[in-house]
């Protein structure tokens, strides 16, 4: 990553969202973004300056950062209203910071802001240590929305089709499960007809010839 392309954006951020940060500030943030995918970082500092109305922070910054670990807010949005009953698509930091503020949920404003402190703290160590999101399915006792919930999953790429699959009956499985089950089954058919017509193709074709040499 262009370290100099990152200070110019970092620069221009905090001028525009007026923060008053120092040379050594600055610096921080700048050998902070550095590790980031350059274009996940650039597009991070460009939604600060569209969306912060006070001064910028390098979590703020860290919040927008598309990595494939979801911001504060949507990892909340995915356990904040749920139950026993429904199925979560999870990461492991999503979990963590659920298992912290569950017990208080009862008070939302303190469940909320307990599991936005625990997640990203989990996601500065999961982010310094450079380790990806690892997404994964929790189960809730009810059926009904496992179907929809794995299958949402899997068009997100966050479960693979073969996972996803051990955790439905084959025969709830969506169609598009199905594809790569019946994909040699049909190329067996295809094969096998292919095969008769050619045997029927040498069996006309050689009483053919014996009629004509009578």
């Amino acid at each position: 990553m262009s370290k100099a392309e990152v200070a110019r954006a970092v620069a221009v951020t905090a001028e525009l969202t007026g923060s008053n940060l120092s040379e050594a500030a600055l610096g921080v943030l700048v050998s902070h973004l550095v590790r980031y995918h350059e274009p996940a970082a650039l597009r991070a500092l460009e939604r600060c300056r569209l969306e912060l109305r006070r001064p910028l922070t390098l979590a703020d910054v860290l919040d927008r950062i598309d990595d494939g670990h979801p911001g504060p807010e949507e990892a909340w949005a995915r356990v904040a209203n749920t139950t026993d009953a429904d199925t979560l698509i999870v990461t492991d930091e999503i979990m963590e910071a659920w298992a912290v503020a569950r017990p208080l949920i009862q008070d939302r404003v303190a469940g909320r802001l307990t599991f936005l402190e625990t997640y990203r703290d989990g996601l500065a160590v999961a982010r310094g240590q450079g380790k990806a999101s690892r997404w994964w399915a929790s189960l809730g006792w009810d059926p009904a929305g496992r179907v929809a919930a794995l299958s949402r999953a899997v068009e997100l790429q966050r479960l693979p089709v073969a996972e996803a699959r051990t955790m439905l009956p084959e025969h709830e499985w969506p169609t598009t499960w199905r594809s790569d089950r019946t994909l040699p089954e049909f190329t067996e058919g295809k094969a096998a007809a292919a095969e008769m017509v050619a045997a029927l193709t040498r069996k006309l074709v050689g009483r053919a010839r014996g009629e004509s040499a009578q």
